[in-house]
């Protein structure tokens, strides 16, 4: 998992992009709870790592706070053979 494009040091393709979302209902959520849901989408159309582009808290309830985060599933080049 990435932050930022800076952080990867081989050459990439971009698979595709995803996202999830979840209110978080009677909890609060954080982009660590969003992480493997991710990750798991990025396997299902055949990336082996994401760049988070966009993450935010989404307000769902008094004390109930979810996650929104979008991020590109994308495929490193070295690791593939």
């Amino acid at each position: 998992m990435f932050t930022a494009e800076n952080q990867i040091k081989d050459k990439y393709e971009v698979i595709g992009v995803i996202s999830y979302n979840n209110p978080g209902k009677y909890q609060v959520l954080t982009l660590t709870s969003a992480i493997e849901p991710l990750k798991k989408k990025a396997r299902e159309i055949g990336a082996n790592a994401i760049i988070i582009d966009k993450s935010e808290p989404v307000k769902s309830g008094i004390i109930s706070t979810g996650i929104y985060v979008e991020a590109r599933a994308i495929r490193l080049i070295s690791i593939v053979k």
